[in-house]
């Protein structure tokens, strides 16, 4: 919870047929992980669990948080008609400072002697170009 890294969670219950009767292996997941998850609900059916998973890891992804998944046993070892495929939508967002700072950071730059770069997630998949850029640079 506390990097924000999207993950789904499967917490394995109990057979349906035996919820709600008080077994001692019963958990009550919903209450344990409501408060430190961006997504926590059951599977109910066989049939259903195709779009629980899918909504979990929608909402990982774009909450970026941790995703529960409640999945009795008995749903777990179920088959089920495999249905047309389908992805998780998650849009990658255009991240970018304005002109100014751009303009501000250019002229940082060119006058600087000794320039060291501190790259952190942010530069997330743009290794190369920073590689370029440090090299453009002659900093390390």
């Amino acid at each position: 919870q506390r990097n924000r890294a999207p993950m789904v969670l499967i917490a394995s219950q109990i057979v349906t047929p035996q919820l709600g009767m008080e077994f001692p292996q019963e958990v009550d997941f919903k209450a344990v992980y409501a408060s430190c998850s961006v997504f926590c609900e059951q599977v109910h059916s066989p049939e259903q669990a195709r779009r629980v998973v899918a909504l979990a890891c929608q909402a990982a992804l774009n909450r970026r948080g941790v995703a529960v998944v409640i999945l009795p046993a008995d749903i777990s070892q179920a088959t089920v008609k495999d249905d047309l495929p389908f992805s998780v939508h998650f849009p990658q967002p255009v991240l970018r400072p304005s002109d100014a700072e751009l303009q501000d950071v250019a002229r940082l730059l060119a006058h600087g002697k000794k320039i060291g770069i501190y790259a952190g997630s942010g530069c997330q998949g743009a290794h190369d170009l920073l590689v370029a850029l440090a090299d453009r640079l002659k900093a390390p």
